[in-house]
């Protein structure tokens, strides 16, 4: 587990800790109504992009930082990519579907189309191929968005925050088992209640499809499974696109879900060489998970078809137990580098932080906040105190502002400040009150507090009743 630096400040449940999108957003994400004219309602950023505000934005930068952190200690280097790619470089290892989502424009300097950052993964098989390319093994880790039209939601999703790690190098099954085992531990460190991965091997349905049909079947097979649509299979027995045996295959195969006892079925289905060796594939790599302690997580499913054109072995999803939703994906891409020029084997994930955000019960470590409100007129010592505070590592907010004080501890109550030192008197004779918002003050704060003023006169403390019983958590 992460040690905090602070005990207190735990994350607290709030209606603004959500992700904020133009076409869900408050009305501060909007042209206010005197700047708009007749019937036209306009945004003030493009439908689909996100702005966070400061608690969700502290959310993500936690669940990022826990991220980052981890993937370290699994010895994963963090890599940064450009937000631009020269489309004629990127586009031999990105489907034709992502290209023809993604957004482009023109270098201004070259006149070169370039695309913004569809996925991180192509760009981190470029830099496998060029600058890293006597690196190996080599392990990458990410955080970044990435711009994509989504179809499925018209438009209303396309910036995503996306994590992930890359491990390059390394074909046989193990290096499968490492990215699966740390997938499994950055889920639960994140504290994903409630999750399951569904795995399978891209070369299962690849064998049974040509071992028992036409190759000009392929494409529709895979189309059905993709759905799922039995009563579209049964159409074709019908009108004899398939034949019986098929048919009792394939629906047969609709169902292969479950744990490991489900690759013995696949195996009674086909007595294609490849698709032998894709299922002991998939049971050498539940092995080595078996071994880690991490096997009840996974779910074989051997009717999936998803990432044909992309994986070329074993692939997986991720699915929250919560909400259905498919929060992360990943698989082996063995080809994908070799279009930069390296014949290198690669595996590794993915995660939709956007998601993630929803889903995690994260707590997010905060520095206890601490308001300095000075009515002495001694600026540069409050400045002096505030400095003090800060080296000590507390989070400390000089009150520029003359006001009521009512107004100053509602303001500090609507920030989720912790503290309050009110410094009176003149610059001479000085008195310190210190206000405790927070449920329970925290001696330790309260004595690196009492070190900063650094008199002799003792320090007052005054306590509040904290907002819905407690301004913190402790």
């Amino acid at each position: 587990m992460l040690t905090p630096m602070w005990k207190t400040g735990l994350w607290r449940n709030s209606p603004n800790c959500r992700i904020l999108s133009p076409s869900r957003s408050s009305n501060s994400d909007r042209i206010p109504e005197r700047m708009l004219t007749g019937r036209w309602k306009k945004t003030l950023t493009p439908r689909g992009c996100i702005t966070l505000h400061p608690e969700a934005a502290g959310r993500k930068r936690a669940i990022e930082a826990a991220f980052i952190e981890l993937t370290e200690r699994w010895g994963y280097s963090e890599v940064v990519t450009p937000i631009f790619e020269f489309i004629d470089v990127i586009s031999p290892a990105v489907g034709e579907d992502l290209l023809e989502r993604g957004y482009k424009i023109t270098d201004r300097q070259s006149g070169r189309v370039m695309i913004i950052r569809p996925d991180v993964t192509p760009q981190i098989g470029r830099l496998a191929a060029t600058t890293l390319r006597n690196k190996r093994p080599l392990r990458l880790s990410y955080s970044l968005n990435i711009f994509r039209y989504d179809n499925s939601s018209g438009g209303r999703q396309q910036e995503l925050f996306q994590s992930g790690a890359e491990l390059i190098g390394i074909s046989e099954p193990e290096g499968d088992a490492e990215v699966l085992a740390l997938l499994i531990e950055i889920l639960e460190q994140l504290k994903i209640n409630g999750f399951i991965i569904t795995l399978n091997n891209r070369n299962f349905l690849n064998g049974l499809f040509e071992e028992h049909s036409r190759p000009d079947m392929k494409d529709t097979l895979r189309e059905i499974f993709l759905q799922k649509d039995l009563p579209e299979l049964k159409t074709l027995l019908k009108i004899g696109m398939i034949s019986k045996k098929e048919y009792q295959v394939y629906s047969h195969t609709m169902f292969l879900y479950g744990g490991e006892e489900i690759l013995t079925k696949g195996l009674e289905l086909s007595d294609s060489p490849v698709v032998h060796e894709s299922i002991e594939n998939i049971r050498a790599i539940l092995g080595f998970m078996k071994e880690l302690g991490y096997s009840e997580k996974i779910r074989i499913d051997l009717s999936e078809a998803r990432g044909f054109d992309y994986h070329t072995g074993v692939f997986f999803d991720v699915i929250s137990s919560e909400n259905g939703e498919i929060i992360g994906s990943g698989g082996r891409y063995d080809a994908m580098i070799r279009q930069f020029g390296s014949d290198t084997p690669a595996t590794g994930f993915s995660l939709n932080l956007n998601q993630i955000m929803s889903l995690s019960s994260l707590e997010r470590c905060t520095l206890p906040r601490v308001l300095i409100s000075d009515i002495s007129g001694d600026k540069r010592y409050a400045f002096t105190v505030s400095q003090k505070l800060r080296k000590a590592g507390l989070s400390a907010i000089r009150e520029v502002v003359k006001r009521e004080f009512q107004q100053t501890l509602e303001f500090a109550r609507s920030e989720g400040i912790d503290y309050i030192l009110r410094i009176e008197g003149t610059k001479r004779t000085k008195d310190f009150l210190l206000h405790v918002l927070c449920e329970k003050e925290d001696s330790e704060v309260v004595s690196l507090i009492k070190r900063s003023i650094n008199r002799k006169k003792p320090l007052k403390i005054l306590r509040h009743e904290s907002v819905n019983g407690a301004n913190r958590k402790k």
